[in-house]
């Protein structure tokens, strides 16, 4: 599991890779407190994460909730092919889409 937060005047890249389980969401939830401290543009680049408790997933939905009270956009890039599978099947990429 790697979480690797990048801060530039445009926004920020949050970089997920390999598994966050239940173990990591705690992380997962610091980084994104750090970015609801300091809104800006966020874009989640995560072609390279296989897996995502849902817990994981529902901070991710909650950062978008929260960037889009200040009208900044959460983006996703292209999400690995299994995870993609896995999320379209619980019906979460939809949701994750429309947060």
């Amino acid at each position: 599991m790697n979480i690797q937060l990048r801060s530039s005047a445009k926004g920020y890249r949050l970089s997920l890779a390999g598994e966050i389980g239940y173990a990591q969401v705690n992380e997962l939830y610091q980084v994104a407190q750090q970015i609801a401290e300091n809104p800006k543009p966020t874009t989640i680049e995560w072609e390279n994460l296989h897996a995502i408790h849902y817990a994981g997933v529902q901070v991710l939905m909650a950062l978008g909730k929260s960037l889009q009270n200040h009208n900044l956009p959460l983006r996703y890039k292209e999400p690995a092919p299994d995870l993609y599978a896995q999320l379209e099947r619980y019906g979460l990429w939809q949701a994750m889409i429309e947060s």
